[in-house]
């Protein structure tokens, strides 16, 4: 389920804050990028728990209104959204419940953004669409009503933004790596002082935010429900892996510790490929993204240059500008046509 591209952005990311905190450790690196891979991961049962949430909120409600005798014309049969059996299997999942229990990340924490897509929810036509026992719905039809659902309320801007402020992980890591050396200076007048005198240099940077990893595991939730709105869903063994396959779970891992391990050999090989630029002076996020190029083209034979190319002219658009990228696939292209003609690259 964490494909290549989530894998990339979640190495850079880790590169980024090693190398610009000049903690190099390759294990502790590496350690940590486990961590933040399988958070990433556990976005995806995340998600999922939606749906029992918002059946669970909506069964408190119906029990206030019930005790207050404010009884709407729904409320006198209610759709009860918590006897579906995929709300049942989800709430007894130990695949899905636990993680987040170890998380202690709950969407009753934040009953604001209940209450919102909850609304949006109870007024959606699907909704009374529904009958009035939705015990009698199949999982097939139950599934096919909450991607349905689900698909629209990704598009919010409230869970979105929920999604960005409660994780570390789930969101861009390099959005907060400013952040946390921040807390670490004392005082903020000498901090305001500093960020002031960095933004006249060369030297300052902002890392702006994307939240592909989050647009992507939402994509995997959501055919998680499609695919049981076919075939039916049984939980947990319709729950998508963490990764594809084991390849995948070690190009994480060797990505990072290659780049890392040989950072100094590949500046060698890049260095007199950057035309007139001298190296301490093309931006740190340049340097680490060509960095990961060449260890992705050295170590990984199965992933084609033109991809490889591709993928990280991708990201130098995302973490710095378009005329960026077009720096970076120069100066690779130049370097992969180079080590081909040497025999060095035989891809």
């Amino acid at each position: 389920m964490i494909n290549r591209s989530i894998v990339r952005i979640r190495v850079f990311q880790q590169l980024y804050q090693s190398i610009s905190s000049g903690r190099l450790d390759v294990a502790l690196a590496d350690k940590s990028l486990t961590t933040s891979l399988r958070h990433t991961y556990y976005l995806y049962y995340y998600l999922l728990d939606l749906i029992r949430a918002l059946a669970a909120y909506q069964r408190e409600l119906l029990e206030i209104r019930e005790r207050r005798f404010l009884k709407s014309s729904d409320e006198v049969a209610p759709r009860n959204l918590s006897d579906m059996t995929l709300v049942k299997e989800i709430a007894r999942c130990t695949e899905i419940q636990n993680p987040l229990d170890e998380l202690q990340k709950r969407w009753e924490q934040d009953e604001q953004l209940l209450r919102t897509l909850y609304n949006i929810v109870e007024q959606d036509p699907s909704y009374n669409a529904l009958p009035e026992d939705v015990s009698t719905l199949s999982m097939q039809e139950q599934c096919d009503y909450w991607s349905n659902l689900l698909k629209q309320l990704f598009r919010t801007a409230e869970l979105n933004e929920h999604l960005a402020a409660n994780s570390f992980y789930w969101a861009d890591a390099t959005a907060i790596c400013e952040r946390l050396e921040v807390e670490e200076m004392p005082p903020v007048e000498q901090v305001e002082t500093t960020v002031e005198r960095l933004k006249g240099s060369e030297d300052y940077r902002v890392i702006p935010f994307t939240n592909q990893p989050v647009v992507t595991i939402q994509d995997f939730a959501l055919k998680t429900l499609r695919r049981g709105a076919k075939d039916g869903l049984e939980l947990p063994g319709d729950l998508l892996p963490m990764f594809h396959s084991d390849r995948d779970r070690l190009y994480a891992h060797q990505l990072l510790s290659e780049t890392l391990l040989h950072r100094e050999d590949y500046d060698a090989m890049l260095t007199p490929r950057l035309d007139n630029w001298e190296q301490d002076r093309v931006a740190l996020v340049d340097m680490i993204l060509m960095e990961m190029a060449v260890a992705e083209a050295l170590n990984c034979p199965d992933i084609a240059l033109v991809v490889t190319i591709n993928e990280y002219i991708e990201l130098a658009k995302v973490y710095d500008n378009s005329k960026s990228a077009s720096f970076i696939n120069a100066v690779l292209d130049r370097l992969f046509t180079d080590l081909k003609s040497e025999g060095k690259l035989l891809k």
